[in-house]
């Protein structure tokens, strides 16, 4: 499961969250005080399951800076990126893994009408915490 622990880091500059907004950032790992995100060397719709059967593999391989942010103005922001952004219709389906996933979603992924991920951190991150009652009212509410 994705976690902070998985980089060293070392402080290099405080940045404005905007910059979290560019396509070659991707949230990387939630905890209960942390939002944690990855820049990539590559916008984040190029890693598809077409070129990246699991996510969790090439993002750690690939990362090359990590930042975090308090998870109360991660909820905070996260709304506002929600006001401000048109997604286009959307629908999530999370398989286990080695459950035929991965061939499921290359059928399912064509370019320009359809895009998929195949085995997002984050979404490991939640399902594990959900499951283990990490995300317990308190945390969930934390911040609202």
């Amino acid at each position: 499961m994705a976690k902070k622990e998985d980089f060293i880091s070392l402080f290099e500059s405080i940045e404005d969250m905007a910059c979290l907004l560019d396509e070659h950032w991707a949230i990387y790992s939630l905890d209960k005080d942390f939002a944690y995100f990855i820049l990539l060397p590559n916008p984040v719709s190029s890693y598809n399951i077409i070129n990246h059967q699991f996510l969790w593999q090439t993002y750690y391989e690939d990362a090359l800076k990590i930042a975090k942010m308090p998870y109360k103005r991660f909820l905070t922001w996260s709304k506002l990126f929600e006001k401000n952004k048109n997604p286009p219709p959307t629908v999530m389906i999370q398989t286990s893994a080695r459950s035929g996933s991965t061939l499921f979603g290359a059928m399912l992924h064509h370019e320009g009408y359809s895009v998929v991920y195949g085995e997002p951190p984050i979404f490991s991150v939640l399902v594990v915490g959900y499951v283990t009652k990490y995300w317990d009212e308190k945390v969930r509410t934390k911040g609202l």
